[in-house]
């Protein structure tokens, strides 16, 4: 016996999260029995829950979520308006093209709609947006995908992502950061005009600037690793060298003062384990032969990385905000998912969060590797 839930079509206010479930029997059937759930929050998903969904397709996944009893079968009537958690599947017609990162793991882009909610986004769902809406309509109504909640009115958007992701695969000038951010302005603006975005002025470019200059030499250094590691895991790496090309990925990174716990040196590490099936973080590499592995390619890489290192800064800097980083990228999610970052903090000058990779991304480590890694007091 399977429930099946439909999340709100956006002409009910997204705000107010009104979900439907719906029973279903052994053999596919509806029964009679039902229940309705509002003020829902939907509670993060994990990696393997994200294993089987394709960006662009109706999508069938597990879902938990917090939310007032309104009505239902079977029910005492002291539970009306009671909060409960409820786990059920999710069944939907709505297609997921963004995925939306969180504190604690992801949600299909519009389930992370919630009041106040800051939505951090890379270019790739800049130009899903784009071309989802047009002055805030939808290009197709047909076609109901999660991107579908954000024509609500006063969605929270910080386009800076965009802008220190630049258009020239290196780190962008100040002339090309003003140039990104009036054009992601004018691009959201015409999209989605009842969208609020923030950081969106003169001040916005300032702190994108400020970012670039705080985090210029750790990029290089990270450049710097990639460059000299990267090409070692783009074959397989059999298990009789795997400690040799381990030991040299953390000498690597420690001459170079990266953190064992740094996120590029755990996707080199999680690149060279991951034997067959999915490996998202060398997916996120892109490891060529050392002739062909460029600075550009580097700094793609290490980029679509510092997007994590930026959202982990923003979750601890602000521990009470609600944020979403909404990316197209299935491996950057399943990534982020993977290493189960939690604890955030600010410390001094420093964000500092636990990562506790899931078994998919680290596969049978010995506790010698376990102990090389995180056996270290290092902030990250």
């Amino acid at each position: 016996m399977t429930d099946s839930s439909n999340v709100t079509s956006p002409g009910r206010s997204p705000y107010a999260r009104v979900v439907d479930l719906q029973e279903f029997n052994d053999h596919g059937e509806p029964t009679a029995r039902q229940w309705t759930f509002k003020n829902v929050h939907f509670l993060p998903l994990g990696y393997r829950d994200l294993l089987p969904v394709t960006g662009g397709q109706k999508i069938q996944i597990p879902i938990r979520m917090s939310g007032e009893v309104a009505s239902g079968t079977d029910l005492a009537p002291d539970v009306i308006g009671k909060r409960m958690v409820v786990r059920s599947v999710m069944d939907s017609d709505f297609t997921s093209k963004s995925f939306a990162l969180v504190r604690g793991g992801w949600l299909p882009s519009g389930m992370a709609l919630q009041q106040g909610a800051i939505f951090m986004l890379d270019r790739c769902t800049v130009s899903d947006l784009c071309g989802h809406f047009s002055a805030g309509r939808k290009v197709k109504p047909g076609q109901p995908d999660f991107l579908d909640f954000f024509e609500a009115d006063g969605v929270r958007i910080n386009p800076l992502l965009y802008v220190l992701e630049g258009n020239t695969r290196a780190v962008p000038s100040l002339a090309q950061m003003r140039e990104q951010l009036a054009e992601v302005t004018a691009k959201l603006s015409a999209c989605l005009p009842r969208a609020h975005l923030i950081a969106s002025d003169d001040a916005g470019l300032q702190g994108a600037l400020g970012i670039l200059k705080d985090t210029e030499a750790a990029m290089k250094a990270k450049q710097a690793f990639l460059l000299r590691v990267a090409p070692k895991v783009m074959e397989q790496v059999g298990r009789r060298r795997q400690d040799v090309v381990w030991d040299e990925i953390l000498r690597t990174a420690k001459e170079l003062k990266l953190s064992t716990q740094s996120l590029v040196v755990l996707a080199v590490l999680s690149a060279m384990l991951v034997q067959r099936g999915q490996n998202p973080a060398k997916k996120l590499l892109k490891p060529k032969p050392p002739t062909e592995y460029t600075t550009q390619d580097a700094y793609n890489a290490v980029s679509d990385l510092r997007m994590l290192e930026l959202f982990a800064c923003y979750l601890s800097l602000f521990p009470s905000q609600s944020f979403a980083l909404c990316t197209g990228d299935k491996n950057l999610a399943l990534f982020w998912a993977g290493i189960q970052a939690s604890n955030f903090r600010w410390i001094g000058t420093f964000a500092n969060y636990k990562v506790s990779p899931v078994e998919d991304l680290l596969p049978g480590l010995s506790t010698r590797q376990r102990a090389s890694i995180f056996d270290s007091s290092e902030a990250r």
